[in-house]
């Protein structure tokens, strides 16, 4: 992002010169956009108690605000990384989430979502190289992250206190915009927001089971 300005210089009403400046803002308009991103998506969470929905709606709002891509992925009892929601450019994301199968409990990677899942800490690539791709992934999931020119990558962990949930990956691509430090930060906080709403939401689903048990109970001893 720059700031354009121009001022023309005249004589006797005439444009004789062009006085032009260009400002980088890009620091300042990616952070406004972060807070934005933050704020909206918090606002968007809240009072909802179904935990696949808070999360798809998280992948919805990053797009285009925030990433160019998303993919978000929930860690099971069984301890496989299931998939949930990816949002980004076209029918590919879709198709790929339809044909992804979950990632095994023994299954890791040295970089990437499942990593960040496994280990529970951020991943960070403010470019993106082959390698780290390699590292992410493999076979048919490798060669769609290689088809998509990626530039910069965030993967971060969804926590509940000290437990895992899960894990949220933010990835440019096509907007050139690169990661930084403040944008790792942020997501982590993100990360930490969502968490928070999906404990609720379980606690929320919680309280629902146990009033459906009493009512079922009530209605017994009725009879």
């Amino acid at each position: 992002w720059y700031l354009g300005r121009a001022f023309p210089v005249r004589d006797e009403g005439r444009v004789v010169r062009w006085f032009g400046t260009w400002t980088d803002i890009d620091r300042t308009k990616r952070s406004a956009e972060t807070s934005r991103f933050l704020i909206e998506a918090t606002a968007d969470v809240v009072g909802e108690d179904d935990v696949e929905t808070i999360l798809r709606r998280i992948a919805k709002l990053a797009v285009p605000l925030f990433a160019d891509w998303t993919a978000v992925h929930l860690l099971d009892d069984d301890g496989r990384i299931r998939w949930v929601a990816v949002n980004g450019s076209g029918d590919d994301a879709d198709e790929l989430l339809r044909t992804s199968s979950p990632v095994p409990a023994d299954r890791t990677f040295e970089r990437g979502p499942i990593h960040a899942v496994r280990t529970g800490t951020t991943d960070w690539a403010s470019t993106v190289t082959d390698d780290i791709l390699a590292a992410c992934a493999k076979g048919r999931h490798l060669a769609f992250l290689r088809s998509l020119d990626l530039r910069s990558v965030i993967a971060v962990p969804i926590r509940a206190g000290s437990t895992v949930l899960g894990g949220i990956t933010f990835a440019t691509s096509g907007s050139g915009r690169v990661y930084g430090i403040e944008a790792v930060v942020a997501m982590d906080d993100m990360a930490r927001r969502v968490g928070i709403a999906i404990e609720n939401a379980r606690l929320v689903d919680a309280l629902k089971a146990g009033d459906r048990r009493k009512d079922e109970f009530l209605a017994m001893l009725a009879h």
